[in-house]
C-alpha cells in the first residue's frame, strides 16, 4: 500500500525533535515490509526539497504553506489508493478526511495546550488551543493514533472517543544507547530540549543543590547553542562543572549518555519523554517530574525516580539518591536496560501495521 505521511517537520530538519523521530522510525519499517512511504514537510535553508533515505521518499516545500498546498492536491489525486497519516505534532491539522477519504490516521503527540506558554504569544495560543479543541470533529471519521496514555487522556478531554485511540509508544535503539563505562566523577546530562517549558534550568538548580550538599559531579547540557544561551548566566556561577555541548550527531549522543551517571528530566509536560527511554536503553536511570507523559516513560523505581512536578529540593533528592546507587553498583542498570529492551521500534511499527491492514 502506499503511505503518506503529512507533518510540519521531518527528521532531518535543524528543528527536528521526538515526533519526527517517532515518523522516521515507523516510515523506514513500513517500507522495508512493502510499502511505498512518502513524506510531505517542509525545507530549511540549504536543506535538499527531495531525499530517498532507507526507502522514504521525502518532499519538502519552501514554507509551512507549501505541504499544505500539496497535500490538497495529493489528497484529491490519490483518496482512494493511498493511506494518509496527518501528523498533529504541530498542532495545525491538515484536514485530510475532509477531502473523502477514510483511509488514514491522525498522529498526535501531546497536547501543545500544556507546553504553548513561553513559546508563542498570547493570540497564538489562544488560536492554536482552538485549532486543537477542533480535532474530536475535523478526524471524526478517523483514528487517533498516540504515543501515551496520558495522551490518550488528553484526546478523550478534548471530546474524541475512547474507541478511537490506538497507543502505539515510541521504541529505542538498544544497539545505539547502550551501557558503556560510567564517568569517573559522577555525570548528570540534561538531553531533553532548551525550550522554556523543558525547563532545563531546573537541571542546573538541582547541580547547584548537589554541590552545596557536597555531592561532588559534573552537568552535561545538549541542545542548540542559540536556545543555551539564556541559560549560561544562570550556569556561570558553577563554572566548569556544566558543559555545553551543543548539538550532537546520533552517535557521540548516545556516548554521552552512555558514560552518564543520571539522566534529568524536567519538562512540563511530554507526549512520552524519548529521552528518558534512550537514557534507559543505555542503563541509566532518570530523575524525573511526575509530569503528563514522564509518566508513561519512566517506571518509578525500576528506571528512575518520579517527584512532584516543580519541587526542586525532591529532583535534588532524588538525583543524590541514584548517584549514590550508582556508585555502590546498586542494579539501576540492569533493570532500566531489561524495560528498554522490551521497547523496539519494531514493535512500534507492527502496531502500525495492524492499524494500516484494518483500514
Amino acid at each position: 500500500m502506499k503511505v503518506t505521511w503529512f507533518c510540519h517537520r521531518d527528521l532531518s530538519h535543524p528543528r527536528a525533535g521526538g515526533a519526527e523521530r517517532y515518523t522516521f522510525e515507523v516510515a523506514k519499517r513500513l517500507a522495508s515490509s512493502g510499502h511505498a512511504v512518502e513524506v510531505f514537510s517542509t525545507a530549511w535553508k540549504s536543506g535538499p526539497t527531495r531525499a530517498c533515505v532507507e526507502g522514504v521518499s521525502f518532499r519538502r516545500f519552501p514554507t509551512y504553506i507549501g505541504p499544505h498546498v500539496a497535500h490538497l492536491v495529493r489528497t484529491i489525486k490519490d483518496a482512494t489508493s493511498t493511506f494518509f497519516v496527518d501528523s498533529l505534532a504541530h498542532v495545525v491539522p491538515w484536514g485530510t478526511p475532509m477531502a473523502g477519504t477514510h483511509r488514514g490516521a491522525a498522529f498526535f503527540a501531546h497536547l501543545h495546550a500544556n507546553t504553548l506558554r513561553g513559546q508563542v504569544g498570547p493570540a497564538a495560543r489562544v488560536m492554536l488551543k482552538g485549532l486543537e479543541d477542533l480535532y474530536p470533529k475535523i478526524y471524526a471519521s478517523w483514528p487517533f493514533v498516540t504515543i501515551s496514555h496520558s495522551s490518550a487522556r488528553d484526546l478523550i478531554a478534548l471530546g474524541v472517543q475512547a474507541s478511537q485511540i490506538s497507543v502505539i509508544p515510541p521504541g529505542v535503539d538498544t544497539a545505539l544507547f547502550r551501557p558503556l563505562p560510567r564517568a569517573l566523577v559522577p555525570r548528570l546530562v540534561y538531553f531533553s530540549g532548551l525550550r522554556e517549558y523543558k525547563r532545563p534550568e531546573h537541571a542546573i538548580a538541582v547541580l547547584e543543590k548537589l554541590q552545596d550538599r557536597g555531592v561532588h559531579s559534573k552537568l552535561i547540557i545538549v541542545g542548540p547553542p542559540s536556545q543555551a544561551e539564556r541559560l549560561r548566566p544562570v550556569a556561570r556561577p558553577l563554572g566548569e562543572s556544566v558543559v555545553f555541548l551543543g548539538w550532537l550527531h546520533e552517535e557521540q549522543l548516545a556516548q554521552v549518555v552512555g558514560e552518564s551517571w543520571v539522566h534529568l528530566q524536567c519538562s512540563v509536560s511530554e507526549g512520552w519523554g524519548l529521552t528518558s527511554l534512550e537514557a534507559a536503553a543505555a542503563g541509566v536511570p532518570t530523575a524525573a517530574y511526575a509530569v503528563p507523559g514522564v509518566v508513561d516513560s519512566v517506571q518509578d523505581g525500576e528506571t528512575g525516580i518520579l517527584v512532584p512536578d516543580g519541587d526542586i529540593d525532591k529532583l535534588t533528592d532524588a538525583t543524590e539518591r541514584l548517584i549514590r546507587d550508582v556508585a555502590s553498583a546498586d542494579n539501576w542498570k540492569e533493570r532500566c536496560r531489561h524495560y528498554a529492551e522490551s521497547m523496539g521500534w519494531l514493535k512500534t511499527a507492527d502496531g502500525w501495521q495492524m492499524l494500516i491492514e484494518a483500514r
